[in-house]
């Protein structure tokens, strides 16, 4: 897929620049990679990916879902980077993986070092299909003396003292303003960012519609899968792990599971980015407030739609048959009222999931078999007790 040009503007210029010819050279692996000198950055004038419906994600996040595939799961925030993973695949068409990284000179020679986890090919096969690119992000540019940092652009860097050989991922973003530049990346990009690394700030706002809707069928989720009566090894599965795994056969299948839910979900990622444009081209608050309102109660009713058993489904079609789809006031509310002046009936459910092809969507996929026993065949006994031994863990 071919990339519009991303122009930044800076406030220094580049120090490995010799007549014109950039000198420093881009390691990458897996995907074309890109550099930011986010320490030079003042902004953006030409944003390449927003048109795209893009987004940015950590190295963590892909190797979740990969490792959910291939490798054993013993912590239920592995299930919850694994979903967060699945947000990327299932609701954006492209996605720039953010790798911690520094710029370094070496007696005049320049190089960027990438700091990362080790990613499988599994790994970078998942995500193809988002036409990826490893973006790294520059948060320091430092100049190593006999083998040891000396100095670097940002003011009390954790580098200085730090070897060639003891460079780590750790220590790329043990500073606070090194930790902060993921979100920084995002805003000045205005684009999502969905991160699983625990030493990266989360950034989970400014996700337009996508937050709105995941949030409100991702909140009403969890709060089923909690009052479920429990059993000795139940874990919770979030929402789009609990349909990727639904149309699964075992583990092996997954990947191919979610390329064809990818490929379904093509027009929920179109309507999506088109509530997005509502932002800008409201002509009013007001207008404004009751779209997002609309939207918002569409988005609210996925999971009571999905829910509702087949008996439920039948009497409320009767009752649209027998009351000519809601131009008649049934009995009962007409006597309600009467009784109590202030009744107010509650909303039509599927009216509310059939305003919107996300909503729609997504109440009959979440429409699922039980989720217990989903568990027992995706996860072996052992994970099952570490996973809801987690749960505990941080109760505690």
């Amino acid at each position: 897929m071919p990339r519009a040009q991303t122009v930044f503007l800076q406030t220094l210029p580049r120090e490995d620049s010799s007549e014109g010819h950039v000198t420093t050279h881009i390691p990458s692996e897996g995907y074309a990679t890109t550099a930011f000198d986010l320490y030079r950055a003042h902004s953006i004038s030409e944003n390449g990916l927003i048109a795209l419906n893009a987004c940015f994600t950590d190295a963590a996040t892909c190797i979740a879902l990969a490792q959910l595939i291939e490798g054993e799961v013993s912590h239920f925030r592995q299930l919850e980077a694994a979903e967060t993973a699945l947000q990327v695949l299932l609701l954006h068409d492209c996605v720039d993986v953010l790798i911690p990284s520094v710029k370094a000179e070496y007696n005049g020679f320049y190089s960027y070092r990438r700091a990362e986890s080790h990613r499988t090919d599994l790994t970078f096969e998942l995500f193809r299909p988002c036409d990826p690119h490893d973006h790294l992000v520059i948060q320091e540019a430092v100049k190593f003396d006999v083998g040891i940092i000396a100095s670097s652009t940002l003011n009390d860097s954790k580098l200085i003292g730090v070897s060639n050989e003891e460079l780590s991922h750790s220590s790329f973003i043990s500073h606070p303003i090194q930790s902060a530049c993921f979100p920084a990346v995002c805003g000045m990009f205005e684009l999502p960012g969905y991160f699983s690394n625990n030493e990266i700030i989360p950034f989970i706002e400014n996700r337009g519609f996508f937050h709105n809707f995941y949030e409100r069928m991702g909140t009403p989720w969890s709060v089923h899968m909690s009052e479920r009566p429990q059993m000795s090894l139940s874990i919770t599965l979030p929402p789009l792990l609990a349909v990727v795994l639904s149309r699964s056969i075992n583990r092996d299948s997954i990947p191919e599971a979610i390329t064809q839910l990818r490929a379904e979900l093509s027009p929920v990622r179109s309507e999506l980015q088109e509530f997005n444009k509502l932002i800008n081209s409201a002509r009013s608050e007001a207008e404004l407030s009751s779209t997002i309102d609309q939207l918002n109660a569409s988005f609210e009713a996925i999971v009571p739609a999905a829910l509702e058993t087949n008996f439920e489904r039948r009497q409320r079609t009767l009752a649209e048959i027998f009351t000519l789809g809601g131009i008649i006031q049934p009995p009962i509310e007409f006597l309600l009222r009467l009784l109590n002046p202030n009744y107010q009936p509650g909303p039509n459910i599927q009216r509310l999931v059939n305003k919107t092809i996300v909503s729609r969507t997504f109440a009959k996929l979440l429409n699922m078999e039980l989720i217990e026993p989903l568990c027992r065949e995706f996860f072996t006994a052992a994970e099952l007790r570490n996973i809801h031994r987690s749960y505990s863990d941080q109760d505690s």
